[in-house]
C-alpha cells in the first residue's frame, strides 16, 4: 500500500468457496511524526547456520518490546527459540535489538517487532548456504579450464609446427651438406685411383722399352762379333 493518508481498519480476506471465508482485520495507524514503531528494514536476508539482526525502534517502555513470527509464539524475554533458531533481545530506551541465529532454510517467513499496541513487519529470507565449491561452479569450472586447454592447444600448435619444420629443415641440409661432403670425397679417390692406375701402365711400358732396347743391343753386339768372326777367314783366303 503506497501513499496511504488516513489511518482506518482494513480486512485481509480469503474467499472460500462452499464454507465461510477466512478474515482477519487490523488497524493501519498513519501519522504526519514519527510512527511509534520502526525497524531498520523490512526485508532481511540471511544463510544458513547464520544469523541477522534487526533494530526496533519504539517509543514504548523498555521491555514492552517482543519479537514474534507470523502465526507461531513470540519471545518476551531477553532469549528463547523460534521453531530452532536460537533468539537474543537486547532491550534498550528507544531501540530493542532482535538477533536470529543459528537459521535454516525452513526460517524464511514473515516476522514481526511489537509492542503493546503497535506491530511492525519483517521478512526474512534464508538462503541455502553455498559450498566453497557447488557442482554447478566446479563444472563450469572444469568447462573453463577445458576452454583453456583447447585455447592453449590452438594458439601452441603453430610454434610447435613451426618448430618442427625448422628442425626438419635443419636436419635435411645437414644431410645434404654431408651427402654432398661424401660424394666429392668419393670422386677425389676415385680420380685418385684412375692416376696411379695411369702411372703403372706407364712403367710397365716404360720398362718394356727399356728390355727391347737391350735386346737390340746384344744384336747389335752379336752382329758386331759375327762380322769380327769373318774378317780372318777372309785374310787367310786372301794369303793363300
Amino acid at each position: 500500500m503506497d501513499n496511504v493518508q488516513e489511518s482506518g481498519y482494513y480486512w485481509c480476506a480469503i474467499h472460500i468457496p462452499s464454507a465461510f471465508d477466512k478474515r482477519a482485520r487490523f488497524f493501519l495507524n498513519v501519522t504526519a511524526e514519527s510512527p511509534g514503531l520502526l525497524v531498520n528494514s523490512q526485508n532481511v536476508t540471511g544463510s544458513e547456520n547464520g544469523s541477522v539482526t534487526i533494530s526496533c525502534y519504539h517509543q514504548g517502555g523498555q521491555y514492552g518490546v517482543k519479537w514474534c513470527k507470523f502465526g507461531g509464539q513470540c519471545i518476551t524475554g531477553a532469549s528463547g527459540r523460534l521453531d530452532g533458531a536460537s533468539v537474543e533481545i537486547r532491550y534498550g530506551l528507544r531501540n530493542t535489538t532482535v538477533s536470529m541465529s543459528r537459521l535454516k532454510k525452513e526460517h524464511t517467513g514473515w516476522y514481526w517487532c511489537s509492542t503493546e499496541e503497535l506491530q511492525m513487519p519483517v521478512h526474512i529470507t534464508v538462503h541455502q548456504k553455498k559450498s566453497r565449491e557447488s557442482p554447478d561452479t566446479a563444472e563450469s569450472d572444469q568447462i573453463s579450464a577445458s576452454a583453456r586447454r583447447r585455447t592453449a592447444i590452438l594458439f601452441l600448435l603453430p610454434v610447435i609446427l613451426e618448430i618442427l619444420l625448422m628442425i626438419i629443415i635443419y636436419l635435411a641440409l645437414k644431410l645434404l651438406k654431408f651427402c654432398k661432403k661424401r660424394f666429392l670425397q668419393s670422386e677425389d679417390e676415385a680420380e685418385e685411383a684412375q692416376y696411379v692406375t695411369m702411372h703403372r701402365k706407364q712403367s710397365s711400358r716404360s720398362y718394356g722399352c727399356a728390355a727391347a732396347e737391350g735386346v737390340y743391343e746384344n744384336m747389335a753386339g752379336l752382329k758386331t762379333n759375327s762380322e769380327s768372326q769373318r774378317d780372318p777367314d777372309y785374310v787367310n783366303i786372301m794369303k793363300m
